[in-house]
């Protein structure tokens, strides 16, 4: 396989080698591809989940996160507080 590369591709390759992280432009070259791949599925996954969110939001599967919502979560955390402290006087 042959592969045109840049001036500037080329010049990154070369000093990757140099710094002597990589032994060869072929390794280099590797790992690069390694790393797209990796970032690839990450996009893939991200897709998969983006998708699976919508379809919940429009099954209506989802909860609305505003100031009644942090209201109703400080007054259950006040209660369940209050119920523990009621029971350790008792046991």
């Amino acid at each position: 396989m042959d592969i045109t590369l840049t001036p500037e591709m080329e010049a990154m390759i070369r000093e990757h080698v140099k710094s002597g992280r990589y032994a060869t432009p072929n390794d280099v070259v590797q790992e690069a591809m390694r790393l797209l791949e990796a970032e690839e599925q990450k996009r893939d996954r991200l897709r998969e989940k983006l998708a699976e969110g919508i379809a919940q939001i429009e099954r209506g599967e989802f909860v609305v996160v505003n100031e009644a919502f942090w209201d109703r979560i400080d007054q259950e955390v006040a209660d369940r507080i209050a119920r523990e402290q009621s029971h350790v006087g008792r046991d």
